[in-house]
């Protein structure tokens, strides 16, 4: 029995071990250990429980921003789990003083800097003075993390802030190191501003088999076939005249570029797509566009509202034009279509592809009128009547109703 025992605490053991190494997170005993630019998390560590907390930010504002901290669930770098980028920290030295960039917004440092709110409120402010200095006091389980002349710390059940040495502190607050950071690109959240950094990126996007994908991402993608699946097909906009857009379709071998609009088809590996080794610098923008004839493609990075405006979708197998319909919602990494000639009748369209015209979109569609108020579950108003809706569960008049 008692070898049995001892068999199964080193099991324990060593899986444990696996773990730590597999999330590549390391923590810091020395400031020794420190590197220039690199990337790192702060969390909370409580000894007695060998509990660890990692925190998240909000309320940022133009200009010097309020930081708050917030206790959420250690995120192991490991599997299927990623950490937001808000917690991820570029440690940089300027002029003989370490500051903790924060990568969410760019070229912002942590500061303890006095301010009215709330002392659980910390600043990111874009001038690095003498209140973002950050020194690393100590060693080993010992050591302390002070900015600004003031220690962070974690306290009572919420926060981490910055309070005189005399408050009581709940846990150590430990900075780790991580060797290859990976960030969640959520279709469901807005893209702010990064600084400059290499990563893996996991992105979570609607991809819908043998169906027409708007796409567009601030990064490259090489060798997409290995992302997306080998059945995938990309095809870039390359040409517009007489009421015909023209695609070409990307070789197997060439690269998906940042900040470019495309159509992807085809059948598409399921769940979240990891691309590897991505070099990320996001200036922050709502949209990036992109000119093909007199049409202007517009890439969305944050959800857009374009109703009531000269605007073309694409919705499944139709192409919509969105005049009369106060709500359209586009969310990101996708994209919409504007006319510099003014508007036209999207019944003349055409799609071709690799010079032949293609069936791909059966119909293309416009309609400015409606009956009843359609909405996808994703919340898109449908710019067409009821009977030409695919099948698929819609909210018509306030109901949801599977056609």
């Amino acid at each position: 029995m008692k070898h049995r025992q001892k068999l199964l605490i080193i099991l324990i053991v060593l899986s444990l071990k696996t773990l730590a190494q597999s999330s590549d997170i390391q923590k810091i005993n020395n400031e020794t250990e420190l590197v220039d630019g690199s990337i790192y998390i702060l969390r909370g560590f409580n000894y007695s429980t060998s509990g660890t907390y990692s925190f998240d930010g909000s309320l940022v504002l133009e200009g010097d921003s309020l930081y708050q901290f917030k206790r959420v669930e250690d995120l192991i770098i490991a599997g299927e789990k990623s950490v937001g980028y808000t917690n991820l920290w570029k440690l940089c030295k300027i002029n003989g003083q370490w500051g903790l960039m924060n990568l969410n917004y760019g070229s912002r440092f942590l500061s303890s800097s006095r301010n009215d709110n709330n002392n659980s409120f910390s600043y990111l402010k874009k001038t690095f003075d003498s209140s973002c200095y950050v020194k690393f006091v100590g060693s080993g389980n010992d050591m302390k993390i002070n900015v600004g002349g003031k220690d962070f710390i974690y306290y009572k059940t919420t926060y981490y802030t910055f309070y005189p040495p005399t408050t009581k502190k709940i846990m150590d607050v430990q900075i780790c190191r991580i060797g290859n950071p990976v960030i969640l690109f959520d279709e469901h959240r807005d893209l702010e501003k990064i600084s400059p950094v290499v990563v893996t990126i996991k992105l979570a996007k609607t991809l819908k088999n043998d169906d027409v994908n708007t796409f567009v991402v601030p990064f490259d993608i090489h060798d997409y076939k290995t992302v997306f699946g080998a059945d995938a097909h990309v095809y870039l906009p390359t040409d517009y005249t007489d009421y015909k857009i023209s695609f070409t379709e990307l070789g197997d071998n060439d690269i998906i570029k940042a900040n470019t609009p495309y159509l992807l088809e085809g059948k598409f590996n399921s769940g979240r797509y990891v691309i590897n080794n991505v070099m990320l610098d996001f200036n922050g923008d709502k949209e990036c566009t992109y000119n093909v004839g007199k049409l202007t493609i517009h890439g969305v990075y944050k959800m857009e509202n374009i109703g009531h405006g000269d605007s073309y979708i694409f919705n499944g197998q139709q192409i919509c034009k969105c005049p009369n319909t106060q709500n359209v919602y586009i969310q990101p990494y996708r994209w919409f279509f504007t006319s510099d000639a003014g508007p036209f009748d999207g019944k003349m369209m055409k799609l071709v592809y690799n010079n032949n015209e293609t069936t791909m979109i059966a119909i293309p569609y416009v309609n400015v009128s409606f009956k009843k108020n359609i909405y996808s579950m994703k919340g898109i108003k449908m710019n067409c009547d009821e009977s030409q809706l695919h099948h698929g569960i819609y909210i018509i008049n306030g109901r949801k109703i599977m056609k």
